[in-house]
């Protein structure tokens, strides 16, 4: 059985085509496109139509995607945050149109569920994992594999930035405000102050390990991690680099404006947790090789 599913979330989209034999699955396809849909609803009426054209083209390259298998279904959600998005809403005819089933309304449960790495957890102890994406900010703690609680906190990655780092190069005022806001955010969160296990979900900290480790990027085993010497360090050098520089580094382009925040947060969080390094794992823990 091959089955697709379409994600729309407040600042990305995702497609992963999974299949399945004998209960053993195999992602054949995972792509992500960087779309700020949670950020229309405060542009301007030409920057809105940029966004409704890239997100339009990131479903096209999606489709094309699609029909290259031969699928037995194929479902599409999107973020519960997205309830209200004009621009969730001319998606919708625009999969219409083009045959594609409407977008299910995913509560926070079931979105977590969906990401959650759950052969990286352990049976018995606490957990926590951190899903640190562009738009949204979200925390899962349990123990036993089971999550007990979600918390959704104003730290995604793009908000970040937009808030606190628009400027190419940022004044010491806007980085002490970054810190500031997120201590007070992570301040809501001490229901486990030392999980057994771990874990940041995020293809953002992931594309930063990348950038600081382009020498091991090829032989890197599963386990990757990132230390609080390794991001202290990485926000020593961006801060360092012009943004030309930057550019000329080989890093995904996608991510090198969100560099600088995501460093500062996972070294918040290292910090919040006592702990002196955290194992990164991308939205699709299959694809990790």
């Amino acid at each position: 059985m091959i089955a697709a599913t379409i994600h729309i979330d407040a600042f990305s989209m995702i497609l992963k085509i999974v299949e399945t034999i004998d209960r053993s699955e195999a992602v054949l396809q995972f792509r992500k496109g960087i779309v700020r849909i949670a950020a229309a609803e405060i542009l301007n009426r030409d920057e809105q139509a940029e966004i409704q054209d890239r997100a339009e083209s990131v479903l096209d390259d999606f489709i094309r995607q699609t029909e290259k298998y031969k699928l037995d279904s194929i479902s599409v959600t999107a973020a519960g945050c997205l309830a209200e998005s004009q621009t969730l809403r001319n998606l919708r005819l625009f999969l219409k149109d083009r045959g594609f089933p409407s977008p299910q309304m995913l509560t926070p449960e079931t979105e977590s569920r969906m990401f959650l790495p759950i052969d990286f957890l352990p049976c018995e102890e606490d957990f926590c994992v951190v899903r640190l994406g562009e738009g949204d900010f979200h925390i899962d703690a349990g123990t036993r594999r089971n999550i007990q609680m979600i918390l959704t906190l104003q730290l995604g990655l793009c908000r970040l930035s937009d808030r606190f780092l628009r400027n190419s190069s940022p004044a010491p005022e806007d980085l002490i405000g970054l810190r500031q806001h997120i201590s007070d955010e992570l301040e809501r969160f001490r229901w486990i102050s030392h999980p057994g296990k771990c874990l940041c979900v995020s293809d953002a900290a992931m594309a930063l390990w990348k950038f600081a480790n382009r020498e091991m990027e090829k032989s890197a085993g599963r386990e990757i991690f990132l230390t609080l010497a390794d991001v202290q360090k990485i926000i020593t050098e961006i801060c360092t680099l012009s943004p030309t520089e930057l550019r000329r580094r080989e890093s995904d382009p996608n991510y090198q404006s969100l560099y600088l925040p995501t460093a500062i947060l996972v070294e918040h969080l290292l910090r919040h947790f006592d702990r002196e390094r955290i194992q990164i794992l991308p939205l699709s823990v299959d694809s990790v090789s």
